[in-house]
């Protein structure tokens, strides 16, 4: 995997009733949650990370999850229209921040977004378009008042 992002997290899958610790790993390239077991054994379950899933932090989830093991390290992943519901738990807050940023990246960056907070070196590394530095959100801002906006003072 060329770019990717692993350590150890509990999850618990849709389908499951009860938090595993297992090992993850996010490959960008094929925009992949996989989870194993153990470090160095085969993946047994894994998330693809499209840009129609819902990725949230813990003060989104807690409020919509009645289950009392959600902390302020926890991440919620919503797949298949809403219907199916991953959470992802880290020891820490700061685990918990990268690994959602890494997630949102990997899930989003395709398609122009997961750019906000973060640095713009961050954003031009997991960007599928290498011909700007500008991105493409930023593009898209100004491709769209060139069009509609011209003709308000003052806004360039």
């Amino acid at each position: 995997m060329s770019n990717s992002k692993e350590g150890w997290l509990k999850i618990k899958l849709h389908n499951h009733t009860k938090w595993h610790r297992r090992f993850c790993i996010i490959d960008w390239d094929k925009a992949v949650l996989f989870t194993a077991s153990k470090a160095d054994t085969r993946y047994s379950d894994w998330i693809q990370l499209l840009s129609t899933i819902t990725i949230n932090d813990f003060e989104y989830s807690f409020h919509n999850e009645s289950n009392n093991n959600l902390t302020n390290t926890t991440i919620e992943i919503v797949t298949d229209n809403g219907r199916a519901a991953h959470y992802l738990q880290a020891e820490t807050k700061k685990d918990c921040d990268s690994w959602l940023l890494a997630l949102k990246q990997a899930a989003y960056s395709r398609v122009g977004g997961g750019i906000f907070g973060q640095s713009l070196e961050d954003t031009y590394k997991y960007s599928r378009d290498k011909n700007s530095l500008v991105p493409l959100i930023v593009r898209q801002c100004c491709d769209y008042l060139l069009e509609h906006g011209l003709t308000f003072v003052g806004l360039f």
